[in-house]
């Protein structure tokens, strides 16, 4: 597969671009700042719009009608992966790049029973126990009152948690593995790395291929290390030893793929939609006292259980609704036609590239009143199709995390205000960052901490980029 592909014009809606490079020169300007550029694209140009006036190489597909269309026929819109930056066959990016993301069919349904093996309903139960004292034990260390740095607070301990969950491991055995995962994320769609692909000293690209490098290397002897003592209890040792429909265990180079992908898609997602679901309390008094309220009704003091969690509807609902501002991914990964297809009464050739978006699904008026408003409650009795709510996307290939994600948010959420309020008592500019494939923050904010006990003040103004997304209300 290539990343561009020279397909026959289609009348199509889109920005006027360079005749020849126009194509590229529009991905790599879109990649840039992909949330901005879906938001504005959406707003000028409608549902299907192409990246390129005509073109149908890259063509977004916005809503949940396009999302049904597109993730209900797998045959038809086959997952799409491919990063722009070229690299070696053999090179350790390319194995990092070897996971469950870029298989199709058969063989994406058979790696897919493995994985799911390792979230049974049994192990997401002992996860959680883990969860909740990994929680408590990092909670109980912050300074309350005090200042709060609410990005690194929560990466520390969603990092544990992934760390401990999936491979066994603690906090400070994985910082440099989260460093440089991080740094590979941010790389891995950089128009940089794509248009000057040699290793050469100080280029993005000799920076992705090292980072690269350091990270297979930790996955590799972290498997040898298992394979030599075997655990129990975490997802790397069920992943070893488990076996796909034809009784064949994964080689080490799936081992590290999978391995990696996992890791990124269980901390730093988790790590975000919390420090968002911070911000969102901490400008929402209101809705957090509600929040505290109930978690004291339902557990006082005792440690959360995944029974208890539920019966804390409010709760869920924070997390919903931070998901559905701020999800994790704000695009899915691509869909490429593999034959000839029509969306929206238009007809596109095979080889046309789609991209889907929760974020831009998530704010639909039709479907979510207000849609930058920050209302949990609104999904009080809310009733949604299966394509207008895709934060873990749709469909055969909805993320296999997703029950992991969301329980360990809603319970390091329980355990946080069981212990700590949380207010917002200064003006800031705080801005978003999109170039990778999380929804991120250019830099860390502050918030405050506070005592159980303590009142909300009202939060002070916030500005920046993250305006385009939420609605601060005076």
């Amino acid at each position: 597969m290539v990343m561009f592909l020279d397909l026959p014009k289609v009348p199509l809606p889109g920005p006027r671009t360079m005749p020849v490079l126009g194509g590229k020169i529009s991905l790599m300007r879109f990649l840039g700042d992909p949330v901005k550029n879906m938001l504005d694209l959406r707003e000028e140009f409608g549902e299907l719009v192409a990246l390129s006036k005509d073109d149908p190489g890259w063509v977004c597909a916005f809503g949940s009608e396009f999302n049904r269309e597109i993730l209900s026929n797998p045959a038809l819109y086959p997952n799409f992966i491919e990063s722009p930056i070229r690299k070696p066959a053999d090179s350790a990016a390319a194995t990092l790049d070897y996971n469950i993301l870029v298989i199709n069919g058969d063989l994406h349904r058979s790696k897919r029973r493995v994985l799911m093996a390792a979230f049974t309903k049994a192990r997401l139960q002992a996860y959680g126990e883990q969860m909740v004292e990994i929680a408590g034990r990092q909670i109980g260390r912050w300074r309350v009152p005090g200042a709060f740095r609410a990005r690194e607070a929560m990466t520390d301990i969603s990092l544990e948690i992934a760390m401990r969950c999936l491979f066994g491991l603690g906090l400070e055995e994985s910082r440099a593995l989260c460093t440089d995962s991080a740094r590979i994320m941010d790389l891995v769609l950089s128009p940089a790395a794509a248009l000057f692909p040699f290793s050469l000293p100080g280029t993005p690209y000799r920076e992705y291929m090292t980072c690269s490098e350091r990270v297979d290397g930790a996955f590799r002897r972290l498997i040898t290390a298992r394979r030599a003592e075997p655990k129990e209890d975490d997802v790397l040792s069920a992943m070893i030893h488990a076996t796909d429909d034809d009784g064949e265990h994964m080689t080490d180079r799936e081992l590290v793929g999978q391995a990696a992908t996992l890791f990124n898609a269980s901390h730093d997602t988790s790590a975000m939609t919390l420090t968002w679901a911070c911000l969102m309390l901490a400008t929402h008094p209101e809705i957090q006292r509600e929040a505290a309220a109930e978690v004291k009704e339902a557990i006082g003091d005792a440690p959360p259980t995944l029974e208890d969690i539920e019966r804390m509807p409010k709760l869920g609902w924070i997390i919903q609704e931070t998901l559905r501002l701020f999800p994790a991914t704000p695009n899915l990964f691509f869909r490429r036609s593999s034959a000839d297809s029509e969306l929206g009464g238009r007809k596109l050739p095979a080889g046309a590239t789609f991209i889907l978006s929760p974020l831009v699904t998530h704010r639909d008026p039709k479907v979510f009143p207000n849609p930058r408003r920050f209302d949990p409650k609104r999904w009080d009795g809310l009733r949604l199709g299966p394509y207008d709510y895709i934060p873990f996307g749709a469909g055969v290939r909805r993320c296999v995390g997703a029950g992991f994600a969301g329980q360990s948010t809603r319970l390091v959420l329980a355990t946080f205000l069981q212990r700590a309020r949380i207010a917002a008592p200064r003006p800031q500019r705080i801005d978003y960052r999109a170039k990778g494939v999380v929804l991120g923050l250019e830099r860390d904010f502050d918030l405050e901490l506070l005592s159980p006990d303590q009142d909300i003040p009202a939060p002070e103004p916030i500005g920046g980029t993250v305006e385009r997304l939420v609605e601060f209300r005076a």
